[in-house]
């Protein structure tokens, strides 16, 4: 489904340099397939790619869902121009008007679609240049900033999770002894080398993942007596 959402929107963003030209329904349509199919297969191989080769990560899908697309637009777009009908003379006052909603310059004496054609090429060059400059610029801030913290998804909002909490293993220890303590337990029978704080600390965390299965065991249970 996010395949066909995406899709969806790069048949949009290609379609944008051309809409306003009067051009068959089927050109359309393949404008729209094409960009659809070019944006996906970037999703699902092209970002890979630069992910492992050169370590460019497209967080947003810039690169797949609007770069490409919009680059397939801009050369639909020249295409556009080479191929509007011969109707549209610019002798012809009925035909010029249509021109002009289009192409503010259709009724200079220097224009024609021929020019127009070069001009949407240059100002491919012009954009390309203009994102790759501002973005390796972004990119050599955000590499001088450092790391952002990685962020892990909890799910506590969504699920009941049962939530287990361990202690620093000195701290955990230092309690167990002054239990012991308590309870006249001597000096000799805590034990004071590593070994018996190992054994002592693995039987505790043993202990906390008993629980932890039995509550979760408690939770299926529940849900299971709910549904029946």
């Amino acid at each position: 489904m996010i395949d066909i959402q995406n899709a969806t929107l790069a048949g949009g963003v290609a379609m944008g340099t051309c809409a306003n030209i009067h051009i068959l329904p089927v050109y359309s349509i393949a404008i729209g397939v094409i960009s659809g199919c070019v944006s996906i297969y970037c999703y699902a191989k092209l970002q890979g790619i630069l992910e492992r080769k050169i370590r460019l990560h497209d967080s947003c899908g810039v690169l797949n869902l609007h770069g490409l697309p919009g680059f397939l637009g801009a050369v639909f777009g020249v295409i556009a121009c080479l191929g509007i009908h011969q109707g549209f003379d610019k002798n012809n006052q009925k035909e010029m008007s249509l021109l002009l909603e289009v192409f503010l310059k259709a009724n200079e004496s220097w224009w024609n679609l021929r020019q127009q054609a070069l001009i949407q090429c240059e100002y491919i060059f012009i954009s390309l240049g203009i994102s790759i400059i501002t973005g390796i610029f972004s990119g050599i801030i955000i590499n001088y900033l450092g790391k952002s913290p990685k962020l892990l998804f909890d799910d506590n909002e969504n699920f009941r999770i049962p939530s287990v909490h361990y202690e620093e293993a000195d701290k955990f220890y230092t309690k167990i002894q002054m239990l012991m303590k308590q309870q006249n337990f001597g000096d000799n029978q805590i034990g004071n080398d590593e070994n018996f704080k190992k054994q002592l600390l693995q039987n505790l965390l043993n202990s906390e993942d008993k629980q932890t299965q039995n509550s979760i065991n408690n939770k299926k249970n529940q849900v299971q007596n709910d549904d029946n």
